[in-house]
This record gives structure tokens, sequence and C-alpha cells, in this order.
């Protein structure tokens, strides 16, 4: 099991590159502003969206409060 973190989740290249590295069992942290629309189908991956906007530094703490102690094993940084 893995943890991937990918940012710019919500849709678009982000959104579609959920299914691509993903193998049974990895943990996906899906940071984006809007909803992904992966998040509704079910899949062998457990997906946490975190609510957020990179733009704004003060989102960084709640997004490392909720990826908390878990290690990250891939960050996908998708943010322009």
């Amino acid at each position: 099991m893995r943890n991937i973190v990918i940012t710019g989740a919500g849709r678009g290249l982000g959104n579609s590159m959920i299914n691509g590295p993903g193998k049974t069992g990895d943990h996906f942290f899906l940071v984006s502003g809007t909803k992904p629309l992966q998040t509704e189908i079910q899949s062998a991956f457990k997906m946490d969206w975190i609510p957020a906007n990179l733009s704004d530094l003060s989102h960084i703490d709640s997004i490392l409060r909720f990826i908390d102690d878990s290690p990250v094993d891939v960050l996908i940084f998708n943010t322009v």
C-alpha cells in the first residue's frame, strides 16, 4: 500500500491520473478546490478528498493535518 498525493485532482489531467499509477490497496489524497469526480466511483483504492486551494497558503496547514503521519510515497504536483 502506498500513499499518493495528487494536487489539482478535481478535474482534467489531475483527475484522470487517479487510475494511472494506482495499485490495489493504495491510498489517494486528492487535493483540489472542487470535489474530484473519481470519488463517486467504486474502486480498489482508498480515496480522500482534501478541499484546498494551494494558491492560498492558509490551506497548507489543513492539508498537513489531514495527511497527518502518513508517509507520502508518491506526489503528483499537477497544480499550476
